[in-house]
């Protein structure tokens, strides 16, 4: 068992100067140092170049932002105003429709008065035609009614002229 560990030492070890051998066969020569300064100068470079665009793109982005929020602001306004106006055509509508029952009543009730005084009308027709001729050349009961503005007509049909 022991000589097993020192064989595997013995040959990490070689393997370690190996590495070092190669490490040092890897220096890297002046063009390569050149050729690092460019590559590292390039990448900061490119690094201010993609700081720069990502200050453009913030800048954009706010200003978008900005006109959002105005734009916002102003259907949030507008919003309310149509929600005030429907409001106030609801109100509307609603005054309307007691005015629209309020005139159904009334016009029930004319319609029962008129059935009421058409009734007595047809009384007094009847009434009339039956005493249509008085005796004796008297004056007839129709001679003798007084009739409110607007019934000549209806009394002058009942009467039959």
């Amino acid at each position: 068992m022991a000589g097993g560990l020192e064989e595997r030492v013995e040959r990490r070890q070689a393997q370690l100067l190996a590495l070092r051998a190669e490490a040092t066969d890897d220096q890297p020569d002046e063009a390569g140092r050149e050729r690092i300064q460019a590559l590292e100068a390039e990448l900061e470079r490119l690094d201010a170049e993609r700081a720069a665009e990502l200050e453009r793109e913030l800048e954009a982005l706010s200003g978008a932002r900005t006109e959002a929020a105005a734009r916002v602001a102003g259907l949030a306004t507008a919003v309310e105003e149509r929600r005030a106006e429907l409001r106030a055509a609801d109100e509307a509508c609603e005054v309307a429709r007691r005015a629209r029952r309020a005139a159904e009543t009334s016009a029930e009730a004319a319609h029962r008065e008129a059935a009421r005084v058409g009734g007595e009308l047809a009384a007094v027709n009847q009434f009339l035609r039956s005493q249509a001729g008085a005796p004796g050349g008297a004056r007839s009961l129709a001679d003798e009614l007084e009739v409110d503005s607007g019934c000549e007509l209806a009394l002058a049909a009942a009467l039959g002229g």
